[in-house]
């Protein structure tokens, strides 16, 4: 099968492949030979994504929302790498466009609330993470990012209650566990602030994108 349908092949490679930097060059290499497809192009920007590849990977995103617009999962990644880039205000664009598409996905909403956060509208962040808990509860990332919202609007109990949540999830991120001490310290709880500062000092968790979901 594989030699008849050679995509498929390095498709299969690709996606096995451990190494993200070896698959976008595996998949660059099929897509030269012709072996290409709607499926390759998605894994080539998943890939890249993974790889830390913002450049590629905007442009990729930016050829795949324009051949295919009525797609929501193309302005849904596209969204991704506007937001990696740190422009947020047109992630926030990206992403409500999928979302009038039909992607109507935790992940989106999600990452919509990650946009509204990086431009200081927590209240807007709240309201699509209550979003994005309907459609995936007892979501680890969706309630370690709504500690972070209530901790930007000075709610300390609810952030608390929030980073909480986020940690018996199994969210132990060292800005998640930095958020929970400083909800402590500021609701004049010391003794339980300083080893959650601790604990944060000595995670040493390798994933170091704050608040981006796997």
């Amino acid at each position: 099968a594989a030699a008849e349908r050679p995509e498929q092949a390095f498709y299969c490679a690709a996606l096995a492949c451990p190494d993200p930097h070896a698959a976008t060059a595996l998949l660059d290499v099929a897509r030269r030979l012709g072996y290409w497809s709607l499926d390759s192009q998605l894994l080539l920007v998943v890939r890249q994504g993974e790889a830390g590849a913002y450049e590629p990977l905007l442009g990729e995103t930016t050829a795949l929302m324009r051949a295919r617009p009525e797609l929501a999962l193309s302005w849904a990644l596209h969204g991704q790498a506007l937001y990696d880039g740190g422009r947020y205000d047109d992630a926030v664009l990206a992403l409500s466009k999928a979302l009038e598409l039909g992607a109507d996905s935790w992940r989106t909403y999600y990452d919509r609330a990650l946009c509204r956060l990086g431009l200081g509208r927590p209240r807007e962040v709240l309201a699509d993470l209550d979003r994005a808990a309907a459609l995936s509860a007892g979501n680890k990332w969706v309630a370690a990012l709504r500690g972070e919202a209530h901790l930007t609007l000075e709610e300390y109990e609810p952030a608390l209650a929030s980073y909480d949540e986020a940690v018996r999830l199994g969210e132990n991120a060292p800005w998640t566990l930095q958020g929970r001490g400083e909800a402590l310290r500021k609701l004049n709880r010391p003794l339980e602030a300083i080893p959650a500062f601790d604990a944060a000092l000595a995670e040493t968790s390798p994933d170091r994108t704050r608040f981006r979901a796997r």
